[in-house]
């Protein structure tokens, strides 16, 4: 039976990063969370595309991360906390040696990029405290006003100069080369606090000037992302939706003007497309774009025209999850890496070539050897209908050799706008889905509308109605299930993290039929929320209403109004320090059932935010959540945490 440890044993990889020249391939591979290699740091690997053995090119306790290669593809530049005073930039040569750090100034980098001549390295930097308060013990901090600004800075390689871009009050939260050299594209807000980034537009930096030159606002209440100039510099592609976390970008593909002064209006490359594009890289000759898509339960590949006539040209399409990092062609446009997970298939190294219209794959590494014997279940794709007619889509893992039905529990993704795909996860409440298979128990992951995967119009259909037709497209799920004869009516679980806390609460409150749930950063009180989270834009905007009327929806979909309907056992989870969901949320909702002599159990880490990142409090999570669901489901628990 597959153990908690045993799944916390494989190792992470990603940042997959192909020379410029496609004959080698750099990539990072993680500590393990568990086992012999735990503790071990995050380190730099080099392996030749043609194949061959990987070689390691970091060591060290700390965390390597974020390789990019010089244009000339003789240097590596990568991100570390070695030093142990936050991220810093480092310098390495293809070919091995010392890595040696950049004198960048105070402060951790938290993303940076090379010039296309190579002379130069764009880095984006959060500012240092300031003098008055730096060292002192309990300061005052004026709320909202003491956030620091990242602005951008570069570094001339030559001679080591550091200079501020944007000395001016705009935030940068994303920015991307033009090939000339003498601008970035970036993403921009006018102040530095977490909600400004609901606001956020395209705009051109001028190197020489400073000048930060507004291109693209998105409609109100969308965003805009992974912003990419064209070879020619006449215009910017980006992604446009509305997102409920920065990082969760999939929308429609946008071609924005330039010059904002030039003439042309920014145009919708894929309206109405059933999928959700995540990020795109031109291909040389600036005629199309490769693009990397969310769609529906799995990952696509294709080339989408610039001039918008040709539509959607799919190379690839499959059950794996490619990784947040993106995808970077060689310079030939053609051959890539890439870190690619299935259900039983941990993330590993691949590399990608496009040939007569499709991607060929072939894999570069092999980093969990006999570990992947231990995952033994896959999941199949379910559909079903929502009571309003809506196609709805969802994964199912059942337990080996399962003929009738059994328990099930329903796992719920956060977001709203995050969604449920094939891949490999062993952090989070997905982690449970294999745990509880191997246990006799069936995990349902639904892909309710607000999703992403299926194209804007599907990641927004949950618009002033959150906790509404999302919850009856789960319940209907649910029951299409229990009608099947899959799952058990009488054991039945919930559980979910972040938005999926808050509809785990949330379910609790409509009814009894769960006989356990788990509910990691939830929310129990909308109105709390907006008055304490530092993303109290996102409610306002997803919530199209307005948060202080005491009658309005607000309080109508706040699980805490309705707590005196819980029957469930419920186990509450929450970072002690998250600033997204504060823990208050996961405190009033512990305190409204124990007042009403429902079972239940608080728990808080210490030091951790909007997840836990403590490889101890990771397990922590993954076997007190699968001991508390399978107590009450199977009637034993097996991990020991509860």
């Amino acid at each position: 039976m597959l153990t908690v440890d045993q799944l916390l044993a494989f190792r992470s990889v990603g940042g997959a990063r192909i020379g410029p020249d496609g004959s080698a391939v750099v990539y990072e591979v993680g500590a393990a969370l568990a086992g012999a290699d735990a503790d071990t740091g995050t380190h730099l690997w080099l392996v030749d595309a043609a194949g061959g053995t990987p070689r390691q090119l970091t060591h060290g306790s700390g965390k390597d991360t974020a390789a990019a290669w010089s244009p000339d593809g003789q240097t590596l530049a990568f991100l570390s906390d070695r030093a142990g005073d936050g991220k810093r930039l480092y310098l390495l040569p293809r070919g091995g040696g010392e890595a040696q750090p950049l004198a960048t100034g105070d402060g951790a980098i938290k993303g940076f990029a090379w010039s296309p001549a190579g002379t130069t390295i764009a880095f984006l930097r959060t500012d240092p405290e300031p003098q008055e308060t730096k060292g002192v013990a309990n300061a005052p901090i004026v709320v909202e006003e003491a956030c620091r600004r990242d602005r951008l800075w570069t570094i001339a390689l030559a001679d080591g100069v550091v200079r501020c871009t944007t000395d001016t009050a705009a935030h940068i939260w994303e920015f991307s080369w033009f090939a000339d050299g003498a601008a970035l594209a970036v993403v921009a807000a006018d102040d530095p606090t977490e909600a400004a980034w609901y606001g956020c537009r395209l705009a051109r930096l001028d190197l020489a000037t400073g000048a930060v030159t507004s291109l693209y606002q998105p409609p109100a209440g969308r965003q805009v992302a992974r912003p990419a100039p064209a070879p020619d510099g006449r215009a910017v592609a980006c992604v446009v939706c509305t997102w409920s976390d920065p990082g969760m970008s999939g929308g429609d593909l946008w071609l924005v003007p330039s010059d904002p002064h030039g003439g042309g209006t920014p145009r919708n490359l894929t309206a109405g497309a059933d999928f959700s594009v995540n990020m795109v890289t031109w291909q040389p000759d600036g005629r199309s774009l490769l693009a990397y898509a969310y769609d529906d339960l799995g990952s696509s590949l294709g080339l989408i025209a610039a001039a918008g006539s040709e539509g959607w040209q799919r190379l690839w399409h499959g059950p794996y999850r490619l990784g947040f990092g993106g995808i970077y062609p060689a310079t030939d446009g053609r051959t890539f890496a890439a870190q690619r997970s299935g259900g039983r298939e941990p993330d590993d190294l691949w590399l990608g070539t496009i040939a007569d219209g499709a991607v060929g794959w072939r894999a570069l590494a092999d980093t969990h050897g006999e570990r992947r014997a231990a995952l033994t279940a896959d999941f199949t794709e379910l559909r079903w209908t929502a009571p309003d007619g809506l196609e709805l889509h969802g994964l199912l893992l059942r337990p080996l050799g399962a003929t009738g039905p059994v328990p099930l529990v329903t796992l719920v993704h956060g977001g709203p706008t995050g969604m449920s795909s094939h891949g490999f996860s062993n952090r989070g409440l997905n982690a449970l889905a294999p745990l509880l298979a191997a246990r006799g128990i069936a995990a349902f992951l639904p892909n309710y509308r607000g999703s992403n995967g299926r194209g804007v119009a599907f990641a927004e259909a949950n618009h002033g109605d959150m906790g509404g037709n999302d919850w009856t497209d789960i319940v209907a799920g649910i029951d299409r299930l229990v009608a099947d004869g899959i799952a058990d009516p009488d054991r039945l679980g919930l559980g979910g993290w972040s938005y999926g806390g808050y509809m785990t609460m949330w379910g609790v409150t409509q009814t009894g039929r769960f006989r356990a749930a788990v509910a990691g950063a939830g929310i129990a009180n909308w109105h709390s929320f907006h008055g304490a989270s530092d993303l109290h834009t996102w409610d306002a905007l997803f919530f199209e209403a307005d948060p202080y009327d005491p009658q309005g929806i607000y309080a109508v979909r706040s699980p805490i109004y309705a707590s005196h309907r819980v029957t469930t056992p419920t186990l509450i989870l929450h970072g002690l320090e998250d600033r997204v969901v504060p823990p208050d949320q996961g405190r009033e909702f512990f305190r409204a059932l124990q007042d009403r002599g429902v079972e239940t159990q608080l728990v808080l880490y210490p030091g951790s935010g909007h997840g836990p990142h403590e490889p101890h409090q990771i397990r922590d999570v993954i076997a007190r959540s699968l001991d508390w669901l399978t107590a009450r489901l199977i009637g034993y628990a097996t991990e020991g945490a509860v």
